[in-house]
């Protein structure tokens, strides 16, 4: 039988750079980071507490150990993205990637999952009554709030933009910082990609049934269209790297 080909080799890479959105199947990405770091006794960018100081944006004092000559090999917890402050952490060379979904089933996990925690979605009695009116409930600056609106772009850490013609600038140079940017609609895909990115063996992506909330409801047309209109950003973001995808 003929033997296929063998791919040209690659060095793998071990200064990992791993952007944490809320509600996107993060968690299982990180837990490939984990094994694979663990594995190689990578040394892991830790909180001191559980997260570095969400939803206040990140800064390298909050990273455990951080001073003078330390040195880190892969970051991948829960962050308000900060690049400046990341690369005060990690190595020059670190690779920075990242996941999104799509806001039209992102905004309903939210609503559930951050109920308690975003006042704009405590005082509404429904995800529906939220839709038909979410001025009526929603107050920037609010603390936990930013759970109701542009998360993502939140987690990026993306300035607020003065105008829609300033967005795709904003995102071509995010992209620069995230060439790799994987979506949880194509999570098995994304793996695929993220493993020939990083030249790490197959055996260290294994795929294996990722986080999800079983009680997951379906989002119906309407809603996801609502969704995404008031979740513009997330969902200019989620598009852009859709496309690139």
């Amino acid at each position: 039988p003929l033997s296929r080909p063998s791919a040209p080799p690659c060095r793998p890479v071990s200064h990992v750079v791993f952007l944490k959105t809320h509600k996107t199947g993060g968690s299982s990405v990180v837990n490939v980071l984990s094994r694979y770091g663990e594995s190689r006794q990578l040394r892991f960018a830790l909180p001191h507490r559980y997260q570095f100081g969400y939803p206040s944006p990140f800064r390298a004092e909050r990273v455990r150990g951080f001073g003078p000559g330390a040195r880190f090999d892969i970051l991948c917890h829960h962050m308000r993205f900060d690049l400046r402050q990341v690369q005060r952490v990690m190595p020059n060379d670190s690779f920075y990637f990242s996941i999104v979904r799509d806001p039209g089933t992102l905004g309903e996990s939210a609503f559930s999952y951050f109920r308690a925690a975003a006042p704009a979605f405590r005082n509404s009695p429904s995800l529906d009554a939220f839709l038909a009116s979410p001025s009526r409930f929603f107050r920037p600056g609010l603390r936990g709030n930013h759970y109701a609106r542009n998360l993502q772009w939140f987690d990026f850490g993306l300035p607020q933009p003065a105008r829609p013609a300033d967005i795709p600038a904003i995102l071509a140079a995010l992209e620069r910082v995230f060439p790799l940017v994987l979506l949880a609609e194509s999570f098995d895909e994304s793996l695929v990609l993220l493993r020939h990115r990083l030249c790490w063996p197959w055996e260290s992506v294994d795929l294996f049934p990722h986080n999800s909330r079983g009680e997951t409801r379906a989002v119906s047309p309407e809603q996801r269209e609502k969704l995404r209109a008031w979740n513009s950003l997330d969902w200019a973001l989620y598009s852009h790297f859709n496309r690139s995808f």
